[in-house]
């Protein structure tokens, strides 16, 4: 009982207001439209150059996006329009409006559903089972529905127009374990952290590499040591990616830009016990704090347990071994630390 009242009170104290720094960053507004029939037009992506950061537009045109500085080149891209690359200064980073041009090549023919794209291919309808947008390409996995059997992995432009395609195992899954089942299921594509993208097969996981207009599958992996690396990621916080490693007596946090594999050491928790923890009981010495007893007792993993917490546009650290919470922003720079005294 001690120990609930305890954690109901710590997120009591959490959700109070704290001072923060000031948040970094500009913010860049405003619509897209048609060229010729000036309709404004909803779900065009924009993208900043050099980044995996982006956003989509509304109903009525209108985005939103964050940038750290100006000036800055943003990229729009819309399925049957040109791709439209745009310097924004200063002096225009609010209000602006922006022309797509339709895309003047002749396609096959495209219809989009609000849930699947159902027709790519001209003369070869397809079954979509899965897609996933990298930059300005599409990777789409896809049986003909006269061929339920044969399925394909396609690379293609956002307008329709096929790059290279391969044929593929029956994709589909043997995964056992519920956990990564849940995380699975119902996919055949899955983007990682670092902006990669896998194709899931029965019992395999394969990196997808497109290169001088041909695709690979390459690095083949089992789902376990796939999602081993993958699960850790705990928080996305504006570009960036919070996650973590763990041992029988240490946990790492690091933080990480999206799409890019360079990562920074922001906290170490560490378990002096936890070498033998589970080998047998535990006699608690003195000076354990009452929440680092819980989690030795509780836990159900064999690795030591770290919380991270995300706030709007910072975040926390729970280290019940060194009987501390931690305070992030979202440069990974740590500005507060609350004791645990329970």
């Amino acid at each position: 009982m001690k120990v609930r009242f305890a954690l109901i009170l710590v997120m009591a104290i959490l959700g109070a207001k704290t001072a923060r720094p000031q948040e970094k960053g500009l913010f860049i507004t405003g619509y897209v439209f048609d060229s010729k029939s000036n309709a404004a037009l909803q779900n065009v992506n924009i993208s900043i150059a050099g980044s995996q950061s982006g956003t989509v537009s509304n109903s009525t045109g209108y985005f939103q996006i964050r940038v750290k500085s100006l000036p800055v080149v943003l990229y729009f891209s819309y399925v049957g329009y040109e791709v439209k690359p745009l310097t924004v200064r200063i002096a225009e980073a609010t209000g602006l409006k922006v022309y797509l041009n339709p895309e003047n090549r002749q396609i096959g023919e495209v219809t989009i559903t609000a849930e699947r794209i159902t027709n790519l291919i001209k003369d070869d309808t397809l079954n979509v089972l899965d897609y996933e947008i990298v930059a300005d390409n599409l990777y789409l996995v896809a049986n003909p529905y006269k061929n339920p059997e044969s399925q394909k992995l396609y690379a293609m432009t956002l307008s329709g127009e096929v790059l290279s395609s391969c044929d593929i195992r029956k994709a589909g899954h043997m995964v056992e374990d519920p956990e990564l089942l849940a995380i699975a299921a119902r996919r055949f594509l899955f983007k990682d952290c670092f902006g990669e993208v896998q194709l899931l097969t029965r019992d395999t996981v394969w990196q997808i590499l497109f290169t001088n207009s041909k695709l690979y599958l390459i690095y083949p992996v089992s789902y376990e040591d796939f999602f081993e690396e993958i699960f850790p990621v705990r928080i996305a916080l504006d570009g960036k990616l919070v996650y973590q490693k763990t041992s029988l007596n240490r946990n790492w946090t690091y933080l990480a830009e999206a799409g890019n594999s360079d990562h920074r050491l922001l906290k170490t928790v560490c378990d002096p016990f936890g070498d033998y923890r589970y080998a047998r009981p535990i006699d608690f010495p003195d000076g354990l704090t009452r929440a680092a007893e819980f989690i030795m007792k509780g836990s159900w993993e064999r690795c030591v347990a770290a919380p991270v917490i995300k706030r709007q546009n910072d975040f926390f650290i729970f280290d019940f071994f060194g009987n501390s919470i931690d305070f992030f922003d979202f440069n990974g720079e740590c500005y507060k630390s609350v004791p645990i005294t329970f």
